[in-house]
């Protein structure tokens, strides 16, 4: 099995797990219910408050050249020749 095959694996067994335990500590109750719903409440909203710094960086960092501004030259309409 190549890397990329065991990597995805352990992702799957790792979401697997993790899946078992959200929903044990939602069931069994007691104070667990409280990490079950909070952790990943707080998970979320972290990705999502970072997802925004990181586009604001981004947006903040890049360096924007503009076009040198060209001198518009009026020109005057002439008809055509034949009116």
């Amino acid at each position: 099995m190549d890397k990329a095959r065991l990597g995805g694996l352990l992702i799957c067994i790792l979401a697997v797990a993790v899946l078992v335990l959200f929903y044990l500590g939602i069931v069994l109750g007691g104070q667990w219910w409280r990490w079950a719903i909070g952790v990943p409440v707080a998970a979320g909203v972290s990705l999502v408050m970072l997802l925004g710094i990181w586009i604001g960086w981004t947006m903040l960092s890049t360096k924007v050249e503009l076009p040198p501004a060209e001198e518009e030259e009026e020109e005057v309409a002439e008809p055509p020749a034949g009116e």
